[in-house]
C-alpha cells in the first residue's frame, strides 16, 4: 500500500491553474527526490503513530487501529 503510494509521489505531475487574467495556465512539477519523500513519509509515520497512541489504549486492553503500514515499509525500496 505505501510503495504504490511512494511511486505516486515520485512520478511527475501537471496541474491547471488559474493566472490572475482568469487565463488556464499548465504547470508541471517533478516528483519528490529521495530526500522530499523521505521527509513526507516521516511526517505520515509520525501522524500515524499520533492517531494510533490516541485511539489505542493498551492499558485497557482496547486496540481500534490494528493494522501498521509502516511495520514492513522501506522508504528506499
Amino acid at each position: 500500500m505505501l510503495e504504490d503510494y511512494q511511486k505516486f509521489l515520485r512520478t511527475p505531475r501537471t496541474m491547471v491553474r488559474l493566472n490572475q487574467f482568469k487565463k488556464p495556465v499548465q504547470l508541471k512539477f517533478k516528483g519528490l527526490a529521495d530526500n522530499g519523500l523521505h521527509n513526507h513519509m516521516r511526517d505520515l509515520r509520525i501522524l500515524f503513530n499520533d492517531i494510533v497512541d490516541y485511539y489505542n489504549d493498551e492499558d485497557l486492553g482496547v486496540k481500534i487501529i490494528n493494522h501498521y503500514p509502516f511495520k514492513k515499509y522501506s522508504w528506499w525500496n
